[in-house]
């Protein structure tokens, strides 16, 4: 559960090891202006892009569902067609990607974040930035699930093929409302 909570970087699992539950977890590393988790995105993002202000906006859209250009330019409050750019520098950092419905021609995509961590940084913190740093910040388990039912999708996408007794070609995402 740790590792679907902040993904396989080393020092992220030996950060997460310290504890022996999730909960503990979560309340000090995430939910504490000191944690580890709390301030990671930050650095991160102020590391490897100028101005990240705008890429907060996209990242936290698209952990919001607003998967679409639109969705995601609309959220930000952007033009559709200068929200490329960022999208495109994140994709190469490897903190988004992009991915088109499986067996359709539709080509449009919609975008995900990529990253265990940051899913859950954006799921827990991002609208608590002010609760957390009065240090009166909360979570409920619902939270935790859907962090870990979107890393399981992750995970049993990436395994479908190597375990399958099937020989398995492609694999994808089917999203409602299409």
């Amino acid at each position: 559960m740790a590792y679907m909570m902040v993904g396989g970087v080393p020092s992220y699992l030996q950060v997460s090891a310290r504890y022996r539950s999730i909960r503990e977890l979560v309340e000090r590393e995430f939910l504490d202006q000191n944690g580890y988790f709390y301030r990671e995105p930050y650095f991160l993002l102020a590391e490897e892009l100028r101005g990240p202000r705008n890429y907060f906006l996209i990242l936290a859209a698209i952990a919001s569902g607003n998967s679409t250009t639109n969705g995601i330019a609309n959220y930000v409050g952007m033009e559709t067609r200068k929200i490329f750019p960022y999208l495109e520098q994140l994709s190469l950092l490897g903190l988004v990607e992009r991915k088109v419905l499986l067996m359709t021609r539709e080509k449009r995509g919609r975008y995900f974040i990529r990253e265990n961590a940051l899913i859950s940084w954006f799921n827990l913190c991002y609208r608590k930035v002010s609760q957390i740093e009065l240090g009166i910040a909360s979570y409920n388990e619902n939270e935790i699930k859907e962090i870990l039912g979107k890393a399981f999708e992750r995970l049993a996408l990436h395994y479908i093929p190597i375990l399958s007794p099937f020989r398995v070609d492609t694999v994808g995402n089917w999203w409602p409302g299409t």
